[in-house]
């Protein structure tokens, strides 16, 4: 499907520049004052997506919405840094000052931007669609700004007691705001735009890191870059040893996986802020992740917690801190459960499973053990390398690392701490939550940035005290991010140029004066897993959303699952299948089969995509106008007579 590749780089440019001036502006009316430039651009950026997204979320839900729970963390952060600065006057050094990081964010934003399109071009200015989760998100975005509800359905037809559902919203909110300020379709904004900026803001916190310990130079912003893409290293020849053969799930990064560009960024000012030794304000800056990014709440408030009575107990000087920051935490989780318990989605598929007290016997506690034990290894192996290099840099250097007290290396070592605790308590909550669909990134969401982030400061560190030979150090580590980037290059965005280009041409040039409502039908073995039960997540006809947001596809084939309770409650979420219902009730179903063609004359649908393993049945027929084949994945695309 055709992009004009310069006019977005131009909207990339333009959206940058807005989120600049928004946060820039944010800044100066809280007269929040930071003196080191790649910080405060860092942060500038951080309070444009803040505002931005909070106010478009406000907006279009008119205040039903959980980003109203920002306003905790952030007002308790503005008192704190009131408090602290009373006595302070900081002069902030001329704009000039800051030309060199803006010139940075605008450079690299656009050149991710680019980047994605040589990864998805076919041709003559055309794209492959990209994987079906970032379509998805892109049709969440959609959702939420025609309906104004916070749910992951994109049910458009039977959604009069749908509520609210915990998800990521951050960066779908964001993608709302700029689809509609420049009018382009929703998948277009998503990863030409938001993904580029989140991804480079991820580079200016590292730089920002580096500039905090005194080490930034051309060099190190350099390895900010590559470090984007750095992750475990998965060898090929795991896919044939038992255990690690499914450990490439967490072999993600910024690039690969950039839905997580919103922990990464609250991560690092966290960080920023904890070595800059302003703790109350880290500490309340840390809840924001869980408003943005729900499946990170057990490791934020569980670790966290846990963190806060540990050194009430062992730091005597900071009692009132940890006292404080324990109660702010606790009615946060109290009024965001209130919150989502009030305005629920009874028929949300996760929650439901997550409300289920699990059989307690002696093969669930062997799943929870198999979990604990298997991903420590799955993670030792992954991160190997990065352990020798912190085997290397601490044996011999106790003098640098340790202190002979064990009390005193868990009060200097604090920020190890946190990390640890925080992944202990994700583990925990996926193996006593692993019958929940996808329970995994309760884990993985937050210890993959925690990771990255904290192997970054590592080196850092390493830098700082010279405790490794910088060239063994920086030849180590360029290893490890070469390998990263040859891995991470094969996947971004899983480019698989599934349909050829001349189908695509053909449907866009009878798709214009149609009706955006279509129906796709799948045949019952293509229903083999959770992603293909959802049928708001496995569609037909993806490509149509780089056409336009207003493309919306509906499984009519959604009796052909299997008999399976979880094929069965995501068979009872869908549009078809309420349909059914509706005509079981008013004595007016017949058949499977009339119900679909019912179905497309009530709603007047004007195309049908086939999978190629569908023999289409002779009730469809008749009502056959064209018939456009695809000679490279057999799939029919029908436009259906009036």
């Amino acid at each position: 499907m055709p992009v004009a590749i310069f006019t977005i780089l131009a909207y990339n440019a333009l959206a940058v520049l807005l989120l600049a001036t928004v946060g820039k502006s944010a800044l100066y009316i809280l007269r929040i004052k930071i003196l080191l430039p790649f910080k405060r651009t860092f942060f500038e950026f951080l309070s444009g997506m803040l505002v931005l997204v909070f106010c478009t979320a406000l907006y279009h839900t008119t205040g039903k919405t959980v980003m109203l729970f920002l306003l905790l963390p952030i007002g308790a952060m503005w008192y704190h840094y009131k408090e602290a600065n009373k006595a302070q006057k900081l002069k902030i050094d001329s704009f000039s000052s800051q030309i060199k990081p803006y010139s940075i964010v605008f450079l690299v934003s656009i050149i991710w931007a680019y980047i994605t399109f040589f990864l998805l071009h076919t041709g003559n200015g055309n794209i492959n669609t990209p994987h079906d989760d970032y379509v998805f998100n892109a049709k969440n975005a959609v959702y939420l700004a025609t309906f104004g509800i916070e749910n992951t359905t994109l049910e458009q037809y039977y959604n009069q007691n749908i509520g609210i559902v915990p998800y990521h919203y951050f960066e779908l909110w964001l993608n709302v705001f700029f689809f509609q300020i420049f009018q382009i379709p929703s998948l277009l904004s998503l990863i030409f735009i938001v993904f580029p900026i989140g991804i480079t803001c991820i580079m200016m916190g590292f730089c920002a890191l580096a500039e905090h310990f005194k080490l930034l130079n051309s060099k190190i912003i350099f390895f900010s870059f590559l470090f984007l893409f750095f992750t475990g290293v998965y060898l090929p020849f795991y896919n044939n040893i038992f255990l690690l053969n499914t450990s490439n799930v967490f072999v993600r990064n910024s690039i690969n996986y950039p839905k997580l560009f919103s922990i990464y960024l609250f991560l690092q000012a966290f960080a920023l802020l904890f070595f800059a030794k302003r703790y109350y304000i880290a500490y309340n800056l840390l809840l924001i992740i869980p408003v943005l990014f729900i499946s990170t709440v057990i490791g934020v408030l569980v670790g966290m917690c846990s963190y806060f009575i540990l050194y009430f107990i062992l730091d005597k000087k900071n009692k009132a801190i940890y006292m404080h920051s324990f109660i702010l935490y606790v009615i946060f989780a109290f009024f965001v459960f209130v919150f989502y318990f009030i305005f629920r989605d009874k028929t949300n598929i996760a929650l439901s499973k997550a409300s289920e007290l699990p059989t307690i016997n002696i093969a669930y506690f062997r799943t929870v053990f198999n979990v604990f034990v298997g991903v420590s290894i799955q993670y030792f192996v992954l991160y190997f390398p990065v352990l020798f290099l912190f085997l290397w840099a601490t044996v011999g250097k106790r003098d640098v690392f340790w202190k002979s007290n064990f009390k005193s290396v868990l009060l200097k070592y604090r920020y190890i701490i946190i990390f640890l605790l925080i992944y202990f308590s994700t583990l925990a909550s996926w193996a006593l939550l692993h019958s929940v669909p996808d329970s995994v990134q309760l884990f993985s969401n937050i210890t993959i940035p925690l990771i990255s982030i904290s192997v970054f400061l590592f080196v850092l560190h390493c830098v700082a005290h010279r405790v490794i030979n910088q060239v063994g150090l920086f030849s180590v580590l360029g290893v490890i991010l070469c390998f990263n980037i040859y891995t991470t290059q094969k996947e971004v965005l899983y480019n698989y140029p599934i349909y050829s280009t001349k189908y695509e041409q053909a449907i866009q040039d009878n798709i214009a004066n149609k009706q955006p409502l279509g129906a796709f039908l799948l045949d019952k073995k293509e229903y083999n897993s959770v992603f293909a039960f959802n049928t708001d997540f496995r569609v037909l006809g993806q490509y149509l959303s780089i056409l336009g947001s207003q493309y919306h596809i509906i499984s009519l084939s959604v009796f052909e699952m299997p008999d399976l309770p979880i094929a069965e409650a995501y068979k009872q979420k869908s549009t078809f299948y309420k349909f059914v219902e509706s005509q079981k009730k008013a004595n007016n179903f017949v058949s499977i089969p009339q119900s679909q063609i019912d179905f497309v004359k009530k709603y007047k649908i004007d195309y049908l995509i086939i999978s190629p393993k569908v023999t289409l049945a002779e009730h469809w027929k008749p009502l056959i106008d064209k018939e456009i084949i695809d000679q490279k994945s057999g799939e029919h695309f029908i436009f259906l007579k009036r």
